[in-house]
């Protein structure tokens, strides 16, 4: 279980580390946002978890972009770059920091928000878009813009021997079709922030390996005779 609180962010023993997506941004207006995402790696079960509510996030440079505790980052000066850090403590006291890059680059003309996809997790598939858009290979992100008020529809699929084990949390699960261990869906809309920026976003699409089959025991049916035949 993840616990959070103002002062420290504590998260349980078995988290081994954490990434964030995505790990490469680049943004060219001042008042642009930008979602950043920390998903945790755990030696338990789920291996794979959305805990950007959970971690403390920081910026190397506050003049560059500053972020708030949901992993939103806000760009202030262009031309520059600083790095994003997500940290969370483990129960046994280890400091665990997950980084990525923000480059701001001035000059940029009127753009539509950027949607940013990535596979996350042991297991493997693909995620495609509707509107078009989002076609992700397996083991691999990507991204595509849409016009303001979108309301992009994500589908996931597992790959053999994988099975979706969810999205990130910014991302709302939808159940048409009735979501299944090999195929979801979720959706999210594309906006503008307060400022009147594109909101960037970023989503995961968690794919955990399927589970072995447990052995069955074996089950002997006495037939008549059969004990004479063992003697």
């Amino acid at each position: 279980m993840v616990v959070s609180n103002v002062a420290t962010v504590t998260v349980s023993v078995g988290l081994v580390s954490i990434s964030i997506i995505p790990p490469l941004q680049t943004l060219s207006h001042p008042g642009e946002t930008s979602q950043y995402i920390a998903i945790g790696t755990f030696s338990g079960t789920p291996t794979t978890l959305d805990i950007t509510n959970a971690v403390k996030w920081a910026s190397s440079d506050v003049g560059v972009a500053t972020i708030n505790s949901a992993g939103l980052a806000t760009v202030g000066i262009v031309d520059d770059q600083t790095t994003i850090t997500a940290t969370a403590t483990s129960a046994s006291g280890a400091t665990i920091v997950g980084s990525a890059l923000l480059d701001t680059v001035g000059g940029g003309g009127g753009q539509l928000p950027t949607l940013a996809v990535f596979a996350v997790g042991q297991g493997t598939g693909t995620v495609t878009s509707f509107p078009v858009g989002i076609n992700c290979p397996p083991v691999a992100g990507c991204t595509g813009n849409f016009p303001l008020g979108t309301l992009v529809t994500l589908t996931a699929v597992a790959s053999q021997g994988s099975q979706v084990g969810g999205w990130s949390s910014n991302c709302t699960p939808f159940a048409v079709p009735p979501p299944t261990t090999t195929t979801q869906t979720c959706q999210i809309t594309m906006n503008t922030n307060s400022a009147g920026q594109p909101a960037n976003e970023a989503v995961g699409a968690i794919f955990n390996l399927t589970p072995p089959t447990p052995d069955l025991p074996v089950m002997w049916a006495k037939r008549p005779g059969m004990a004479s035949l063992l003697r």
